[in-house]
C-alpha cells in the first residue's frame, strides 16, 4: 500500500469489521491515512452528492461558461448548507426549513425579480371577438362552485423592493392580500395579488412597505 504525501501507513490500528464468512467481528489493520480519510470525508462527498442532484449545468463549447455555471451550483450547495446550519442554531422548525430545491428556487425568482420592473401587460394575439368587440361589458363572475387558481404569495425579497409595484384593474374581483377581509378588483402587476386602494383604506402601501 502507498502512503499519501499528507498521512502514511503508520501509525496502524485494529478496528473491528464484520467478516461475512466467519459471521462475527474480526480485527483488521487500519492504516493512518483510511483514517484520516474516513474522519474528513464527510464534507467532500456531501458536497458531491448534493451539487449532482440539481445541478446547474449549461452545454458550450467555451469552457469559461461551464466554469462559470459550476461556481453558480457550487455557491447554491454551500449556502443551503450553512442557511441548514443557521436555522438549526435558531431552532427553527424543520418543516419552515427549505429543502435544496426550494432554496435554489427561492433563490432564482429572487434573481429573476428582485429589482426588476414588472413585465409588460399581455394581450391576446389575433383580432377581438364579434361578441366582445359588440358588448363593452364586463365578463361574468366566477360562480362558487368555481375552483379559482390560488396565487402564490410573493417572496419578501420582492414584494419589499419597491421597484415596478404598480396597480392593475382586474375584470375579476378577489380577496384582499393583506387584510383579507375586502373583496376588490385592484392588484399588484408584478406581485399579482388583490390588494384594497380605496379612500377608505389603502392596503396596496402597507403590503409592499410592511415586512
Amino acid at each position: 500500500m502507498q502512503s499519501s504525501a499528507h498521512v502514511g501507513i503508520e501509525p496502524v490500528t485494529m478496528v473491528k469489521r464484520w467478516d461475512n464468512r466467519a459471521r462475527k467481528f474480526v480485527e483488521v489493520p487500519r492504516p493512518a491515512a483510511v483514517t484520516e480519510y474516513n474522519t474528513n470525508m464527510g464534507g467532500v462527498d456531501l458536497f458531491d452528492m448534493l451539487a449532482a442532484m440539481y445541478r446547474v449545468d449549461h452545454k458550450s463549447r467555451k469552457w469559461y461558461r461551464r466554469l462559470f455555471y459550476w461556481a453558480l451550483n457550487v455557491a447554491c450547495v454551500n449556502g443551503w448548507i450553512l442557511y441548514r446550519r443557521h436555522c438549526s442554531q435558531l431552532s427553527v422548525p424543520k418543516k419552515d426549513v427549505l429543502d435544496l430545491l426550494g432554496f435554489v428556487a427561492r433563490i432564482s425568482q429572487c434573481l429573476i425579480m428582485i429589482n426588476k420592473r414588472a413585465p409588460p401587460l399581455q394581450r391576446k394575439r389575433g383580432r377581438p371577438s364579434i361578441e366582445a368587440a359588440a358588448t363593452d361589458e364586463e365578463p361574468e363572475e366566477e360562480t362558487p362552485r368555481q375552483k379559482r387558481a390560488v396565487q402564490p404569495t410573493p417572496l419578501t425579497e420582492i414584494r419589499l423592493d419597491n421597484v415596478g409595484h404598480l396597480p392593475e384593474h382586474k375584470s375579476v374581483k378577489g380577496r384582499c392580500r393583506q387584510c383579507k377581509t375586502s373583496i376588490i378588483r385592484t392588484s399588484c402587476i408584478k406581485c399579482g395579488v388583490f390588494l384594497c386602494l380605496t379612500t377608505d383604506k389603502n392596503c396596496y402601501i402597507a403590503y409592499h412597505t410592511k415586512p
